[in-house]
């Protein structure tokens, strides 16, 4: 029995029971400005490289423990999301405005953007997971520490998220947006409607590069930070991982959800709507006003 693993699976189930009688812990977990969440990323990241260690000493295959990580992580997002689905007993009405900055999130962007996005970052996770878990013998365990405090923490603290959002941040979202069969999602200047299987597909790249994948590598990072050769391949090195989880990124935008089915833009006169329902609606002005572009993706 190894003393590290046990100290880190307790410290795992502490924060499940906290956050399981404290509703207000979950349900604002977007808001990143106060010492109560700072505390908390600072326990899960002590239990995370706890049990990571643990686990690198005993499993030698770094195919093994690649997997076991990747089920710890898949674990921890499954138990934060299931939390914040208990708590959200109130549904979102249409003028919740949801902000997000990510690719996979932003339903105004191309298909082709998803795609591009989502390739590149595959084949980034793919690169880096063949070394991520090789454990050698000049490991540097100096660097092992302060990479809790150089890179960990300013991934899941108050600090600059540099790394993109965090994917049970975006869960509410989420859930309003599958709630309908076809849902419109309305931006400043455009609402776009969308088929609950592309919105699956979206959510589903989020939770794994979002959420899996940027867990992943926060429990990881000390190990190869540790094999860095010398202090500036280690600050070089910080910051390439930053690259992996912000390829997704985009600048903010903000859009309400509605139910989509038999949606028609509101406010335009009859005769410009029956010509706009024969051809794919384009930006119009009328009287000054800004028509809503219309685009159907399925």
């Amino acid at each position: 029995r190894d003393w590290k693993m046990i100290t880190g699976l307790v410290l795992f189930a502490s924060l499940i029971a906290y956050a399981s009688g404290n509703s207000d812990v979950m349900m604002h977990a977007h808001d990143r400005q106060s010492n109560r969440h700072n505390v908390m990323a600072l326990v899960l990241i002590i239990a995370i490289n706890l049990v990571t260690l643990g686990l690198a000493q005993l499993i030698e295959s770094a195919e093994r423990l690649n997997g076991f990580l990747f089920i710890l992580t898949g674990m921890i997002l499954s138990c934060g999301g299931t939390l914040m689905l208990k708590f959200l007993n109130e549904v979102g009405d249409q003028g919740t405005k949801y902000a997000v900055s990510s690719v996979y999130s932003n339903f105004s962007r191309p298909g082709s953007e998803v795609i591009l996005a989502a390739l590149a970052q595959g084949c980034l996770v793919s690169l880096y997971t063949i070394q991520a878990c090789r454990i050698s013998a000049d490991m540097c365990y100096f660097y092992w520490f302060i990479s809790i405090v150089t890179v960990q923490i300013w991934m899941m603290s108050s600090l600059p998220q540099i790394m993109g959002p965090f994917f049970l941040d975006s869960i509410p979202m989420w859930r309003e947006l599958l709630r309908h069969p076809i849902t419109a999602v309305a931006f400043e200047q455009e609402v776009v409607l969308v088929s609950r299987p592309r919105v699956v597909l979206h959510a589903l790249l989020g939770a794994l590069f979002n959420g899996i994948v940027f867990l992943y590598i926060v429990a990881t990072v000390p190990l190869v930070l540790a094999r860095s050769a010398n202090p500036l391949d280690y600050v070089l090195n910080s910051f390439a991982l930053t690259f992996i989880c912000s390829l997704d990124d985009l600048d903010p935008v903000e859009f309400s959800v509605q139910d989509g089915t038999g949606f028609e833009p509101m406010s335009v006169p009859p005769t410009l709507l029956s010509r706009a329902k024969s051809k794919p609606l384009s930006s119009m002005e009328l009287n000054g006003e800004q028509l809503l572009q219309g685009r159907t993706f399925d």
